[in-house]
């Protein structure tokens, strides 16, 4: 990695392997996309398992909810993929949630990176044009509704993306939220260092966000606690491929989800995992407890519990 910019704020510009930029947290010292690439973690952990590009194919629209914007990757990828594979017109409608506004000041050197060429091609958008209107948008000077304030982009096949940015803590936002998003992209710093944002409550809010029997949530953490929190919030579970030296992610369907080669079955390992200690969620009723609470809950439910222990998996990679 590459150190390219600080300017005395909470995150540090960094880049990755594929050469594109990514952000180094102050706060929680981690870095927030894969070492392998925040474009290739984006699209190999997100949007291709998503299949949401073959969904605008048959529907023409797109409803998503990026929680933990940050960079913007998985939109931003998303929108890539959609007018590079993409020739009828589409409709992209992004409710994108962040806490921490300043990150979105290195957004002009995301897009800097070459792969988004089609997007800026078929857009006329530019790196500090872009920032530039999404800076304005907190401002209060562009789209700006009950739903959150935003910018519209326009695409040269008569396509359109919106993206509607809510800047509160994730647990305030989602309770608010109406129903009705075809993909959830979960995307917050690590179980371990924000268990807050991991809990099988949280994830409740979400299966009732997605539509019916067709939605799906995916995040790049296959920790045995997120799974097994997921899977009491009624969800099915399968898991997507792996990336650099991490093991892949999760996708969480609320119904049947048809499967692509990006996406597989968990393997009977992985799902006795589950069903150690290790695989006890992290709870948050009301949405409100305090990290130490969440730990201390959990931690007592682990050791009040009649399952195995997680040791006799220490193969399993957990994120």
């Amino acid at each position: 990695m590459l150190l390219l910019y600080n300017g005395g704020m909470q995150f540090t510009l960094v880049t990755t392997e594929d050469g594109s930029v990514s952000c180094l947290d102050a706060e929680t010292g981690e870095l927030c996309h894969n070492r392998a690439g925040a474009y290739t973690e984006a699209l190999k952990n997100y949007i291709e398992p998503s299949g949401l590009v073959e969904l605008a194919r048959r529907t023409g629209e797109i409803k998503l909810l990026d929680a933990c914007y940050g960079l913007g990757y998985n939109t931003w990828v998303l929108a890539n993929e959609l007018v590079k594979q993409l020739d009828s017109p589409f409709a992209l409608s992004v409710v994108a949630i962040e806490k921490n506004p300043e990150i979105l000041s290195f957004l002009p050197h995301v897009l800097e990176h070459p792969t988004f060429d089609p997007l800026k091609l078929k857009t006329g958008i530019k790196e500090h044009n872009i920032y530039y209107r999404t800076e304005e948008c907190f401002n209060h000077t562009k789209v700006k509704d009950d739903h959150g304030i935003g910018i519209v982009i326009n695409v040269a096949n008569n396509s359109r993306i919106e993206i509607r940015f809510l800047l509160e803590d994730l647990r305030n936002a989602v309770p608010k939220l109406s129903s009705g998003f075809d993909a959830i992209l979960h995307d917050p710093f690590s179980p371990q260092k924000m268990p807050e944002l991991w809990t099988a409550d949280l994830f409740r809010e979400y299966h009732h966000l997605l539509k019916p029997r067709q939605g799906c949530l995916l995040t790049y953490s296959a920790a045995a606690a997120v799974r097994g929190g997921l899977q009491e919030s009624g969800f099915q579970v399968l898991k997507t491929m792996p990336l650099g030296r991490k093991s892949g992610g999760t996708l969480a369907s609320g119904g049947e989800h048809p499967g692509n080669e990006f996406v597989a079955p968990l393997s009977k390992q992985e799902q006795d995992y589950i069903l150690t200690r290790a695989g006890i969620p992290y709870r948050d009723p009301g949405l409100s407890q305090s990290r130490a609470e969440i730990l201390q809950t959990r931690a007592e439910e682990q050791n009040n519990s009649s399952r195995p222990p997680g040791s006799a998996f220490k193969n399993l990679l957990q994120k």
